[in-house]
């Protein structure tokens, strides 16, 4: 295996780390496993495959088999023959699926046994069980830094997803900082819970194999159950862990032995209401990020409970991005002030597929024309250690009994109360009247006191912030990225 050219570009990080530890693991599946060799071997085929087909490079190139080492393998291999990845992950309806990939004008899919899951086109299809590790022809040469290395679709405001087009430079400048930051290497074991069309996978796999370590996809049967989970960890010895916010909580609420391998659990897609226990063996970092900069903005260690109190903040910017709090007129607040959150910066990404009109919107020019400014509209408060304060979103607020408030900021104090697991408010009755409900999953229903809940919250909310009513929950539905799903708010509030 000859030595990989100096590219600054994932597949290429990759290639680097299968050349110095060719017989390690890299891979461990319900599907199969790997070791650094093999991975390279089946990625340099996928993308000698796509370029046998004259998928030309700079195309978006879709991939349809659920998570594994299948998937990691299309991902890399897609990106080595110069294209763009795109997950069209099977657990999504149809609907969604058929509209990003109509949306993207994808050039082709790399699917498995499972098949295109009802998706139709005319793309070019790449079946990975034919593809062998001695493709004729000649391999594309790859990608370059300011390439696209994938197209992650997020939800839109106007009912449409909108698909996020992230460059090799943004993924590597993250990557680059996560070695850093947390030290990794290639003992590390790390688990991936996300699905692939989840942005949270790419710092939960490439940081990874770009230094020799093995990946761990947990299987399905193992993602939403938190003991479980528990279990997993130790029996794969597993030292690197992300959650999303709610599940984080629950991790920590159950608590790890001492002897537990983790050492590094990541958070983050929500507001973090709670800190490890005392003892707590694993380094918690609550990071902040929205897919247009590239998975990770800030970054923040968060201190146990009985070191700090109050909530987590989101942490400091990570290496080579800048975040500015501004007023509605683009001018910086004062310290202390609440500001919109403007990212500039490496992590910025290229903008919104096919949407002009939107991406001049969101992304603002800078002195640096290569560059943007990406205002995310999120609220946050800059404090004097140089750590953000998460506010809320600009169109979370709601105006009641004459005051404009923020609905994130009484979730916070509702689930900081030690009888209470998580809390959602939302507001309900006539635009003249309207109603704060709280819904509350209790830590014990059998010893829960709202009323206790309702004193506690009435000595650190003004009493225009106090719900009106608060209704009890057994517990929040997730959406399959593991965040509340707020969409279903309205079978919660019909208990």
């Amino acid at each position: 295996m000859n030595p990989p050219v100096k590219v600054d570009s994932i597949p290429i990080l990759a290639d680097r780390a299968a050349y110095r530890h060719p017989d390690m693991l890299a891979i461990s599946s319900p599907d199969g496993s790997l070791t650094y060799r093999m991975l390279a071997l089946r990625t340099d085929a996928v993308a000698c495959a796509l370029a046998a087909r004259n998928v030309a490079s700079g195309s978006i190139v879709a991939f349809t088999m659920p998570r594994g080492a299948a998937a990691v393998i299309a991902m890399l291999g897609i990106m080595k023959a110069g294209c763009a990845y795109l997950s069209l992950d099977p657990t999504l309806p149809l609907g969604r699926r058929q509209f990003m990939a109509d949306d993207a004008q994808i050039s082709a899919v790399v699917s498995d046994a499972h098949g295109l899951g009802g998706v139709v086109g005319t793309f070019t299809v790449i079946d990975l069980n034919a593809v062998t590790n001695d493709q004729p022809g000649k391999c594309p040469l790859g990608p370059g830094s300011s390439d696209a290395a994938y197209v992650m679709y997020t939800s839109g405001s106007q009912g449409e997803p909108k698909g996020v087009v992230v460059e090799h430079r943004s993924v590597t400048n993250l990557i680059t900082w996560q070695i850093r930051e947390f030290g990794l290497g290639a003992a590390d074991r790390a688990a991936v819970m996300s699905n692939f069309s989840f942005d949270a996978s790419v710092l939960e796999t490439f940081p990874f194999l770009t230094v020799g370590a093995s990946i761990h996809i947990v299987p399905e049967a193992v993602r939403p159950f938190m003991h479980a989970l528990r279990n997993w960890i130790n029996k794969h010895q597993i030292t690197a862990l992300w959650l999303t916010s709610p599940y984080a909580e629950h991790l920590m609420r159950l608590g790890l032995d001492s002897t537990s391998s983790l050492r590094l659990l990541i958070t983050g897609g929500d507001r973090l209401h709670r800190r490890p226990p005392p003892g707590f063996p694993a380094r918690v970092v609550n990071v902040y990020g929205p897919t247009e900069a590239t998975v990770i903005t800030t970054a923040g260690t968060v201190a146990q409970e009985d070191a700090e109190d109050g909530l987590p903040d989101i942490g400091k910017p990570i290496d080579n991005v800048t975040v500015e709090l501004l007023d509605d007129e683009g001018m910086k607040v004062p310290d202390g002030t609440p500001g919109e959150m403007h990212i500039s910066g490496a992590g910025v990404s290229r903008g919104y597929l096919g949407r002009e009109a939107l991406t001049r919107e969101h992304f603002l020019p800078t002195a640096d024309e290569h560059r943007f400014r990406y205002r995310t509209g999120d609220i946050a408060v800059w404090k004097p250690d140089g750590a953000f304060h998460f506010v809320g979103r600009r169109d979370s607020q709601v105006k009641i009994r004459g005051y404009r408030i923020e609905l994130g900021e009484i979730e916070a104090v509702l689930t900081a109360d030690p009888l209470v697991a998580q809390a959602v408010v939302v507001v309900t009755g006539e635009p003249a009247q309207p109603r704060l409900i709280a819904l509350v999953v209790p830590v014990d229903r059998s010893t829960v006191d709202v009323a206790a809940i309702r004193s506690r919250a009435g000595n650190r909310l003004p009493y225009y912030m106090i719900p009106d009513e608060f209704r009890l929950v057994d517990e929040f539905a997730l959406t399959g990225n593991g965040k509340i799903d707020r969409s279903r708010l309205s079978e919660w509030m019909a208990h």
